[in-house]
C-alpha cells in the first residue's frame, strides 16, 4: 500500500522520540509511526503491574460494613445471574473493568468479546451475531456510543435486530472530565426507529430492565450513571411492560416526570416542597424514555396544571422534548405549564458530580428553587 512503517518506539524516551520525528519529517509519502507508552508510568508501587486499574483514579472511599453498589457493579452481578439461564454474549470496546465485565470475562471466556477501542466494530459485530441467532449485550460508556451512531442506525435498527446496548457513565461523571459526560445519548438515540430507550432509577430496576431486554426481540438500550445505588445479591428480577412508567409518589399540586438518577432527586425535592411550601407532589419514574407511556401522559395532563420534566441529559432533543412533542400533537388547546429541567446547550466542565449538578441546575436546591419560582397556582 506504499505505507512506510517505523517502530515500535518507546514513547517515554523523549530524546529518541524527537530524533525519530525529525527523521519522519524528511520522508515523502505516508508514514505510520508506532509509539508505545505505559499507562501506569510514574505511579509508584504499581508501575507495569496494573495499568488499567490505575488509569482512572478516584479519591479513596470510606469503608463501610455493608457492601456499596454502583451501577457498574450491579450490571456485572446481574449479567452473571442472567447468564445462568439465558444465552447471550457480552461485547465491549476496551472497557471491561469500567463497565463491570471483569468477572463475566473470566467465567464465560467463550461468550465475552473485547474488540479494543473500536466501538463501531463492536456494534456491527453484535449485529452480525444477532443475524446468526446469537443475542448480544454491548457495554460501552454513553459518551463513546456516539462513535458507533451510524452502525446503530444502519446495521442494527434498520434491520430491526435484537441487540442490547448498555450505556454506563450516562449523565455527569464528575472527575472523569468533559469528554466523558454522557449527556447526549437520549437526544441522538430517540430519533432512531425500532429502538427502546430506558433508564433505571436504581440497581434493582437495572436488573429488571436487563431481564426484560433479554426476553424482548428488539433493539433495547439502557442508560445509567457512574453513581452509587441500592441493590442486593440474589435479587429475582421482574419482567417490565414495555413503555409503562411507575408512580413513586402521589400528590395533587405538581407532577414531576423524572428519568433515572433524577427520580431519587425528585423525591427529595418533593419532600422540600411539602415541608417548606405545603405543596403536594406526584413523582413519576419514567423508566421508559421511548416508547412514552401515553396513557400516563394523558392522565397527568388532565390532573395537573404544573408539570416538570427532569433528566440528567441534554434538554435539546431530550426526554422532555418528546413529552412536549406528544402533547403538541395529541392534546388540543393544552393549558398545562410544562417546564423542562436538564442540561442546557453546553459542554459541561470538569468537577465533582455534586459541583456539576449545581452548575447545570440539577442539584436538590436548584430544582427546588426553580419549581418554587415557576409554580402557577
Amino acid at each position: 500500500m506504499g505505507i512506510r512503517y517505523i517502530g515500535p518506539i518507546d514513547g517515554h524516551n523523549i530524546s529518541e522520540l524527537v530524533s525519530v520525528l525529525n527523521s519522519v519529517k524528511l520522508m515523502t509519502g505516508p508514514v505510520l509511526l508506532h509509539v508505545y507508552t505505559n499507562k501506569s508510568k510514574r505511579i509508584r508501587y504499581f508501575e507495569s503491574k496494573d495499568a488499567v486499574k490505575y488509569y482512572s483514579i478516584s479519591p479513596p472511599q470510606i469503608q463501610k460494613k455493608d457492601e456499596v453498589y454502583n451501577f457498574s457493579k450491579v450490571f456485572g452481578d446481574s449479567i452473571l445471574e442472567l447468564a445462568l439461564t439465558n444465552k447471550f454474549n457480552c461485547i465491549t470496546a476496551a472497557m471491561k473493568n469500567g463497565t463491570g465485565l471483569d468477572r463475566f470475562s473470566k467465567l464465560y471466556k467463550d461468550r465475552y468479546i473485547d474488540v479494543g477501542i473500536a466501538e463501531q466494530h463492536a456494534l456491527t459485530y453484535a449485529a452480525g451475531l444477532s443475524v446468526s441467532g446469537v443475542k448480544s449485550i454491548v457495554a460501552i460508556y454513553s459518551t463513546f456510543i456516539q462513535r458507533g451512531y451510524d452502525q446503530i442506525i444502519h446495521d442494527i435498527a434498520m434491520q430491526n435486530l435484537p441487540v442490547i446496548i448498555c450505556m454506563d457513565r450516562a449523565g455527569l461523571v464528575g472527575p472523569d472530565g468533559p469528554t466523558h459526560h454522557g449527556i447526549f445519548d437520549i437526544a441522538f438515540l430517540r430519533i432512531i426507529p425500532n429502538i427502546i430507550i430506558t433508564s433505571p432509577k436504581d440497581g434493582f430496576e437495572l436488573h429488571d430492565l436487563l431481564f426484560t431486554a433479554l426476553k424482548e426481540n428488539k433493539l433495547f438500550s439502557i442508560r445509567y450513571g457512574k453513581i452509587s445505588t441500592t441493590y442486593k445479591v440474589n435479587y429475582l428480577p421482574k419482567l417490565l411492560k414495555i413503555g409503562k412508567w411507575e408512580r413513586i409518589k402521589e400528590g395533587k399540586n405538581i407532577a414531576i416526570l423524572a428519568v433515572g438518577s433524577m427520580v431519587e432527586t425528585s423525591i427529595v425535592v418533593a419532600g422540600l416542597l411539602k415541608k417548606n411550601d405545603n405543596l403536594s407532589i406526584s413523582v413519576y419514574n419514567c423508566r421508559f424514555i421511548k416508547p412514552l407511556d401515553v396513557d400516563m401522559l394523558n392522565l397527568i395532563s388532565d390532573k395537573y396544571k404544573n408539570i416538570y420534566v427532569i433528566e440528567e441529559g441534554s434538554i435539546l432533543g431530550g426526554f422532555g422534548s418528546s413529552v412536549l412533542e406528544y402533547y403538541n400533537k395529541n392534546i388540543k388547546n393544552i393549558k398545562n405549564s410544562i417546564i423542562l429541567l436538564g442540561i442546557d446547550d453546553m459542554f459541561v466542565t470538569h468537577g465533582t458530580r455534586k459541583q456539576l449538578l449545581d452548575i447545570v441546575g440539577l442539584s436538590d436546591n436548584k430544582i427546588y428553587n426553580k419549581i418554587k419560582d415557576t409554580y402557577e397556582k
